[in-house]
């Protein structure tokens, strides 16, 4: 076995590296798209459900998708590179 970067082998290299980074990484770039680019009424009419009528569930998509989720998940990527512990 050949240490790849402090890892007993490629395979462990690989898990770390999508499990720790990638998701993370890629959770952000669809919020960011979801929230940011996309729009949240956009997303609301994506869902179909009856969201539009409903003002709270406007209000928690806009929060939750534009400013909690992308906090959050920097929060977890972070975390998982080790900044944080």
């Amino acid at each position: 076995d050949l240490p790849i970067l402090g890892f007993p082998n490629f395979l462990e290299a690989v898990i770390y590296l999508c499990s720790n980074i990638l998701i993370p990484l890629g959770g952000f770039a669809a919020v960011i798209l979801a929230g940011w680019k996309w729009g949240i009424h956009s997303l609301l009419q994506e869902l179909k459900t009856d969201a539009q009528e409903s003002k709270p569930v406007r209000i928690y998509f806009y929060l939750t998708v534009k400013y909690i989720s992308p906090i959050l998940i920097i929060v977890v990527f972070l975390n998982s590179i080790g900044i944080f512990g």
